[in-house]
C-alpha cells in the first residue's frame, strides 16, 4: 500500500501519562497511535503511526492499524461513501 498522504500531529505529553521519572508510559503510544495518516482501499483503511521525542533521530515507537468495513452480516464491504469522502479530505 503506498502513502496517500502524510500527517503530523504535535501532543503535549501530560503529566498523567508519565511514571514518576518523567518517562511516558509506553502504553500511551497505542493511544497517540489514533493521530495518524491514512491509506485507503475501497473496503479498508490503513494507519501508520510514528512517535517521535522532539529532537531525536529516530522514532520512539511505529506501528498501523488496519480497519475494515463489514456489513451487518460480519462480510467486508465498501467504505460508506461519507466515510471515504472524510478520509481523502485529511489528505489533501
Amino acid at each position: 500500500m503506498t502513502a496517500s498522504a502524510v500527517r503530523s500531529s504535535r501532543i503535549r505529553v501530560r503529566y498523567a501519562e508519565t511514571d514518576q521519572m518523567g518517562v511516558v508510559y509506553y502504553a500511551n503510544y497505542l493511544v497517540w497511535f489514533e493521530v495518524g495518516a491514512t491509506l485507503m482501499s475501497p473496503v479498508r483503511v490503513r494507519f501508520d503511526y510514528e512517535i517521535w521525542r522532539t529532537g531525536e533521530d529516530a522514532p520512539l515507537a511505529t506501528g498501523h492499524t488496519i480497519h475494515a468495513a463489514m456489513d451487518r452480516r460480519g462480510r467486508p464491504c465498501r467504505l460508506p461513501p461519507a466515510v471515504r469522502e472524510l478520509l481523502s479530505s485529511m489528505s489533501e
